[in-house]
């Protein structure tokens, strides 16, 4: 079995649509701390429409037969952005300021953002380099949205 399916078009998109995912994420936290509710609605669909990009590569992965593990980040992926989805776009529930929808919220980031990393660093080292050093950029947004 192979470990991802290795396409340099296939690994470009990954990269860029993990960069639009981590760093519209993290400036959403930013947006929120400061109540810029227009920068909160356009960043939400940013974030929230990298789900067609990771299920075209969820897709390939699956049809080309690569390891469960990959198969199963980018189904943890798809969960977090499915949950963004429900909550945000077809329920329309304030799902940040309830504390328990919020706690699921940032569980499941962590879990995708995680797998993303995972999934970049079978592609290659780089993009798995690439793609922690957002990982700390959302940690480091979350904590200053949290920070009085």
């Amino acid at each position: 079995m192979k470990t991802t399916y290795k396409n340099k078009t296939f690994n470009s998109l990954f990269l860029i649509n993990s960069l639009i995912f981590h760093i519209s994420i993290g400036a959403l936290f930013i947006a929120i701390k400061f109540e810029k509710q227009f920068a909160i609605e356009i960043l939400d669909i940013f974030s929230t429409f990298t789900i067609i990009p990771f299920s075209l590569l969820f897709i390939i992965n699956l049809i080309s037969k690569v390891k469960k593990k990959i198969i199963i980040a980018y189904i943890f992926i798809l969960l977090y952005l499915a949950f963004k989805i429900l909550f945000d776009f077809i329920l329309e529930n304030p799902f940040r300021e309830t504390l328990y929808l919020l706690i699921i919220n940032i569980a499941l980031l962590f879990i995708a953002s995680l797998s993303i990393i995972s999934i970049g660093f079978s592609l290659n080292n780089k993009i798995g380099y690439i793609i922690s050093a957002l990982f700390t950029w959302l940690l480091a947004c979350l904590i200053y949205l949290f920070i009085n």
